[in-house]
């Protein structure tokens, strides 16, 4: 990815994020507020510009016109202004999430464009053409390209000429303002330097680094400018990049004899040298058009410096031939730019025969959005995380520490001999706590560093939540708190998408209707809250609406339709239990299906998700009231705390907040019903799990049996096994892909003698069980 567009993505979302937050409030009026919301698009704009994402520097331009307008009093608030004004940021956020995707500039509709243009005409009640220019003292000149191009030599490696209009633009206070590439004409009477002005100096205050390429004309003999050295007129025109606070500090006291204009690419190419003769070129046309057609330009460089041989050096031809040639050798055109740059030189040498048919590469806008489109609409994680530069500082001690102790150990083993074992074996113990310790410090670093903020996707729920609600016809507030929450990297990207279905859930089918809240008594205004909190090493996330709550008998009814319980086992059931019905695949209370919700299969997959990364979910509900659903999260996955036992010879590990206690049981206490065994502990009959083809082949002649009694999903059952080894914190790895679907064992780890030790998933061994 291009550096400069992906420091411009990570810019981005903070202004997104930041305007997404406080575009609310701008209905308060309150000055700070405002100007910091158009700060925030200014900076969009500004920054969108240097990165040449041109559609999110036009649009967030117009957002800027609004905001300005407001600010100044020039409009009040509507409606109206907040919802154009979401639209477009919700475009601009769109486009940095494909950009950031596909790690390249992204393109939009023109027709989108236009109707952000309509809407602010609409709600500043003028017409788009009308501009205002006097923004400045300077001559500005964007509506005509000057006639330079063979002032400048073939020097312009510095310019991304990807980058720059093709034509001549008009150009705004806003434009101004930020920052561009401009050709500066100074024509300079000969009293400039007795009145004390030096335009080299000037030049040099605009940084030698923005000064692309310079041409000076002295307009005087070498012996009057012998006899007088500050008496001479002369003209400078060169090609820089600067913005409008530096052109007037530079040129501040000749403003007048400065005209400054819009760099286009245009300009590179118009002269007024006479062309001479091109018809040697005409009996090119076919090749010209072949090498295009197949994006060789090596062949085509090749071909236009074999013509230019052969052209008058003082002709237009000449000219354009070896600038097209410099062009293309150090600059990577794309398709658009190159069809675009060299039909524009065909129809100046009058040989434009060749540009009756552009070939199509398959590389056009159109294309490009007709495939952004198809993309799926769940946005992805950012690939980009901010790290705090003190942690990369600690852990820079940590690894020198490290490289300290293992410099060491070169040294025992050089000391090593049988008169002095026992001193170097205290020696190298005293090395393995030190080592122990570093790695500690390390390993906390790491995963601290791992941890992200759950803002990361909370971040995305306010526009889901205005799309949803604009669409269904409802009035929706989002309250959310504890964005700052860390969780890790893995169980955030695992999160996002059971939060979206929990979200679209309760817009869907809880929160009612306005007419029929308010029918209830209610506020027309549903409300959905989403709160985050940690404690301990877990961390709870909340999702709470004022809807209608969830009818349990309708879900239990469901259940019984699909023969999912039986009313034996109902009866044993308490009330959150039988709520949690819901999580089961096919349980909706829905009566209709609708394009959201209803068909009862999302649930049952938020179950399976927050499973995976070892949490839990607890459900509450009112009628009319509303419901509450809470997620208890691992803080980390990456660390895991795991009881060791063994299955015949292998190793495997189950984690410590899945395991309720481990037994050793006489053989003559368990007991058969309907063919399954069962142990009574306690006075509870608790089902138990044999697999026989990882036990070893003798533990049933043993006495007794070692249990690990697990709970999971509401569900307690003994797992046998044929050894407890010991606890232990190990560093978790997910299975290969040809693995990740085996139907219990979720991921792997070594242990210190370098065997593999198998992490079983307990809610996977469970319902492994249930299926046989």
């Amino acid at each position: 990815m291009n550096p400069i567009l992906q420091q411009f993505l990570i810019e981005a979302r903070e202004n997104l994020l930041f305007l997404d937050k406080n575009l609310e409030l701008l209905e308060s009026n309150d000055g700070d507020i405002v100007n910091a919301l158009f700060r925030a698009a200014h900076t969009l704009k500004g920054s969108s510009g240097l990165a040449g994402f041109d559609c999110v520097k036009e649009i967030t331009h117009i957002a800027e016109d609004l905001l300005d307008a407001y600010r100044s009093d020039k409009i009040i608030y509507s409606d109206q202004l907040l919802r154009t004004l979401y639209d477009m940021f919700d475009e601009v956020a769109e486009l940095v999430d494909i950009a950031e995707e596909s790690g390249e500039i992204t393109f939009i509709e023109q027709e989108r464009v236009e109707e952000f243009k309509s809407s602010r005409a609409a709600i500043l009640d003028l017409r788009d053409d009308i501009q205002d220019k006097q923004f400045c003292e300077f001559n500005i000149i964007d509506d005509v390209i000057p006639p330079f191009g063979n002032l400048f030599l073939n020097d312009f490696q510095r310019l991304d000429f990807n980058k720059l209009s093709f034509d001549t633009k008009a150009i705004t206070k806003e434009e101004f303002e930020t920052g561009g590439f401009y050709i500066i004409d100074l024509d300079l009477p000969k009293e400039t330097l007795e009145l004390g002005n030096d335009p080299f100096y000037s030049l040099y205050l605009l940084g030698e680094e923005n000064v692309i390429s310079i041409y000076i004309e002295v307009d005087e003999s070498c012996e009057n400018i012998a006899k007088n050295p500050i008496v001479w007129s002369s003209r400078i025109i060169a090609i820089v990049y600067s913005n409008q606070n530096d052109f007037e500090n530079a040129f501040y006291n000749f403003m007048e004899d400065v005209s400054i204009y819009p760099l286009a690419i245009k300009s590179f190419f118009k002269t007024e040298l006479d062309l001479k003769s091109s018809d040697c070129l005409k009996p090119l046309i076919a090749d010209i058009k072949l090498f295009l057609e197949n994006l060789d330009i090596d062949g085509l460089i090749d071909l236009l410096q074999g013509v230019s041989k052969d052209l008058q050096k003082d002709s237009l031809e000449y000219f354009l031939i070896n600038r097209l040639c410099y062009i293309l050798e150090v600059n990577d055109l794309n398709t658009e730019l190159l069809n675009e740059m060299v039909g524009y030189v065909v129809d100046v040498l009058n040989i434009d025969e060749l540009y009756t048919e552009v070939c199509d590469h398959n590389t056009t806008e159109d294309v490009i959005i007709a495939s952004q489109k198809e993309k799926k609409a769940s946005k992805p994680m950012a690939k980009m995380v901010k790290i705090d530069l003190d942690d990369v500082d600690k852990m820079m001690d940590i690894v020198g520490e490290m490289l300290v102790i293992k410099n060491s150990l070169p040294y025992i083993a050089q000391a090593l001999n049988f008169e002095n074992i026992e001193a170097n074996r205290r020696e190298l113990m005293a090395r393995y706590d030190e080592i122990n310790r570093v790695t500690i410090q390390l390993q906390e670093k790491v995963m601290e560093m791992r941890l992200l903020s759950l803002s990361f996707i909370f971040d995305r729920y306010p526009k889901l939540i205005r799309d949803i609600s604009k669409s269904l016809g409802k009035k929706i507030k989002y309250v959310e708190s504890g964005g700052d929450t860390k969780l890790d990297k893995t169980i955030i990207e695992k999160l996002a998408d059971p939060l979206i279905h929990i979200i679209r859930n309760s817009l869907d089918h809880g929160i009612e209707s306005p007419d029929i809240r308010e029918q209830k008594g209610k506020s027309p205004e549903g409300t959905i809250s989403i709160k985050a909190e940690s404690l301990g090493d877990k961390v709870y996330v909340s999702i709470e609406d004022d809807g209608k709550g969830i009818d349990v008998q309708k879900v239990v009814q469901k259940a019984l339709e699909k023969k999912m319980v039986d009313v034996e086992a109902l009866e044993q059931m308490s009330e959150e239990e039988k709520l949690m019905l819901v999580f089961h695949p096919g349980v909706s209370t829905m009566e209709q299906i609708s394009e959201l919700s209803g068909r009862g299969v999302g649930m049952d997959v938020v179950r399976q998700s927050i499973n995976e990364v070892g949490g839990k979910i607890s459900l509450s509900s009112t009628v009319n009231v509303g419901t509450k659903l809470v997620l208890e999260l691992p803080m980390s996955v990456a660390l895991s705390n795991v009881f060791h036992i063994k299955l015949g010879n292998a190793n495997y590990a189950l984690s410590m907040d899945s395991i309720v206690e481990t037994v050793q049981v006489p053989k003559n206490e368990v007991e058969y019903i309907n063919q399954q065994p069962m142990l009574k502990l306690r006075g509870v009959l608790i089902p138990l799990v044999f697999y026989y083809k990882l036990l070893s082949s003798d533990i049933d002649s043993k006495d007794s049996y070692s249990l690990v009694i697990i709970q999971t999903q509401g569900q307690k059952f003994g797992f046998v096994v044929d050894e407890f080894v010991n606890q232990l914190d190990i560093v978790q790895k997910p299975l290969a892909p040809n693995f990740k679907n085996h139907p219990f064992i979720s991921g792997t780890s070594l242990l210190g003698n370098g065997e593999v030790l198998f992490v079983i998933n307990p809610s996977r061994l469970y319902t492994v069980k249930e299926k046989k």
